[in-house]
């Protein structure tokens, strides 16, 4: 009876001691497999060391198919701002080379050559709305030809192509328009689209600086 008793006390103190060492094991079971999961993550190694019947599978899975932001190169690719291909901005180039190359000329009909001819171009400059290709050239001329006034040297600085459609460019730059009397500048905004003849600017927004009188020699 005795020696019975012994053994039940041994029992009572056994079991939990047995259940407290697999209860540890299993703690640091775990504090292992996430550990390895970490490194796994920091790593980018998206599976962990271990498996158990499927349940501790990667969390990375979901990180891996989740959508990543655009690269800066992405987000360029349209818009405002993206980049033109080489052809484009040849182009409209030659569309604004050909303006300064006519007006340098006293060519007005060449520089008008630049504009789409169509009764819906409009041209804003200062507090003044200009609709339709021949009510821009009549305005041009009256400012520029009319009772023998001086056409001067006209010099297109500071370009920027914008981008903003297949058949739509934005163009910003500096006009600058110099003259015996005096000289005259100030930015312009033009919008062009790729028509059958071409591109062709179809809205100009033109602001112009107060003149800067000549120097005279001797005054400098």
């Amino acid at each position: 009876m005795n020696k019975f008793f012994a053994i039940s006390t041994k029992s009572r103190w056994f079991l939990p001691a047995l259940t407290a060492f697999f209860l540890a094991l299993a703690a640091i079971f775990f504090t292992v497999q996430a550990v390895a999961a970490r490194k796994a993550n920091n790593s980018g190694n998206g599976h962990s060391f271990f498996a158990m019947g499927g349940f501790f599978a990667s969390n990375n899975v979901v990180i891996a198919d989740s959508p990543q932001p655009e690269s800066k190169n992405e987000q360029s690719k349209s818009g405002v701002g993206a980049a033109l291909d080489k052809e484009t901005s040849k182009a409209i180039h030659k569309v604004l080379d050909g303006q300064e190359q006519a007006w340098n000329k006293g060519d007005l009909k060449g520089f008008m050559d630049g504009y789409w001819n169509s009764p819906e171009l409009t041209f804003y400059s200062g507090n003044t709305k200009t609709k339709g290709w021949q009510q821009t050239f009549d305005r041009y001329r009256k400012h520029y030809r009319d009772e023998g006034r001086e056409m001067g040297h006209l010099t297109f600085s500071e370009v920027v192509l914008d981008s903003v459609g297949p058949e739509t460019v934005i163009v910003r730059g500096r006009w600058k328009l110099e003259k015996k009397a005096e000289t005259n500048e100030g930015l312009y905004t033009l919008i062009l689209r790729k028509l059958p003849e071409g591109w062709r600017i179809v809205h100009d927004h033109t602001s112009a600086a107060d003149p800067v009188p000549a120097k005279k020699p001797g005054n400098e």
